[in-house]
């Protein structure tokens, strides 16, 4: 099999299994941007990247000029990432970082293609007992940790470029319904970008 029929393969079988579930994480997006809330997106390395980029959509535009909706990337600063890695540790600083910007009702949507990041897993665990909606975007190995969130999208699959493949495309797919819900359904009292 070539990589490009594994990843066919993988894509269709991750469809096939899980298109419902993209919906219902959409669906809670949606319900904390309406109820007054924000998302906060993070991930290590290349999911960090990915999260980062649907961040960017969401305040920006996926394909259409719309309102901006209130998401953020956590970690995204070195200045706060090497300081609280420096002057703690790096598994607390994502937690520290949540918990310094969150407020009750706020969203929570972690990217681990392993699902044994310690940083992930402490803010996470932390998270769920403060009652933060959550959604988890992962892969095979990354299973388990379905039961500790309220959405887990996980990607049949242990290679990591190949999870994060089909992450991306998940969050544009993510991007592209949101994008239509809130341009069928303004946010009130929202910044709508000229142009």
């Amino acid at each position: 099999m070539t990589l490009l029929e594994e990843r066919l393969n993988l894509i269709r079988l991750f469809w096939s299994q899980e298109e419902d579930r993209i919906r219902e994480a959409v669906d809670l997006v949606e319900t904390i941007i309406r109820t007054g809330h924000r998302l906060f997106v993070a991930g290590n390395g290349g999911s960090a990247a990915q999260a980062d980029h649907f961040v960017a959509e969401l305040i920006g535009r996926f394909k259409q000029k719309r309102n901006q909706l209130p998401a953020y990337v956590l970690l995204h600063s070195p200045a706060t990432l090497t300081a609280l890695s420096n002057d703690f540790s790096y598994e607390k600083a994502l937690m520290m970082e949540f918990f310094a910007l969150a407020s009750p009702g706020d969203g929570l949507m972690l990217l681990t293609t392993s699902g044994k990041s310690p940083n992930i897993l402490q803010v996470l665990e932390k998270a769920r007992t403060s009652h933060h909606p959550l959604i988890l975007l992962t892969g095979e190995k990354g299973r388990p940790l379905s039961s500790r969130v309220d959405v887990a999208l996980v990607v049949p699959h242990t290679r990591t470029d190949l999870i994060q493949e089909v992450h991306l495309m998940i969050l544009h797919d993510m991007a592209r319904m949101l994008e239509q819900r809130f341009l069928d359904n303004p946010l009130p009292d929202t910044y709508n970008p000229p142009g």
